[in-house]
């Protein structure tokens, strides 16, 4: 995958969620966002980790779930597993980061109108059943992970779609390329933040500004 495509999807992502949401771990490659949603009967918050290996998409990103509340049983949690794998088998060859959190926030919205079938996990309990659920992740140092706001994402019906997300994200390349930020398929020299793509993007308006002037 060429580094500029993994930039975009993460710069869009960003761009979507806020960084109380949504954290990004540049040396292990590995996105992490809290989904939270209350509902008739219950309220659910989990962490989605998703490690992206070197050679994403070609390859699956590894999902796994932390900090796990609300979930009723080990069938509620093995099915949103199963739903994220599918979802990323689906996607091979192709940015997916995107779909998966929509998947398992769709399916959440649907969990927290169920009634809760059994004692809800705690901390260990999720953790151990986490463990059941996916493969060794190699032997690395356990990710240090502090924590994000307990912030409920927006109504469905008011979510960016994955068409409108992938539109997005090439408007934005395109955009980069005309400027002069980013070379036509060459990988990025450096990977801007978003607030420093701000920040050019601004000082390009500024320029044109003044050449009318």
């Amino acid at each position: 995958m060429e580094f500029d495509d993994r930039a975009l999807e993460i710069e869009a992502l960003r761009s979507i969620y806020t960084e109380d949401e949504l954290l990004y771990d540049e040396n292990r490659n590995i996105v992490s966002i809290r989904l939270s949603r209350e509902g008739t009967y219950r309220l659910i918050i989990i962490t989605i980790k998703i490690s992206l290996p070197k050679e994403y998409p070609q390859l699956s990103p590894i999902i796994y779930f932390e900090d796990i509340q609300g979930i009723s049983d080990h069938q509620e949690l093995e099915q949103l597993y199963k739903l994220a794998s599918n979802c990323a088998q689906s996607h091979i060859g192709e940015i997916c980061i995107f779909n998966i959190i929509e998947n398992i926030q769709g399916h959440i919205d649907e969990l927290v109108q169920l009634k809760s079938v059994g004692p809800h996990y705690n901390q260990d309990q999720s953790s151990n059943t986490n463990q059941s659920l996916i493969k060794s992740t190699q032997d690395e140092d356990e990710v240090v992970y502090k924590g994000l706001s307990d912030k409920t994402l927006c109504n469905i019906d008011e979510r960016v779609t994955e068409s409108e997300f992938n539109k997005w994200k090439d408007s934005f390349k395109n955009e980069m390329i005309d400027k002069g930020i980013w070379k036509s398929n060459d990988n990025i020299g450096a990977s801007l933040t978003g607030k420093q793509l701000f920040e050019l993007d601004n000082s390009l308006i500024k320029s044109d500004i003044n050449s009318v002037d």
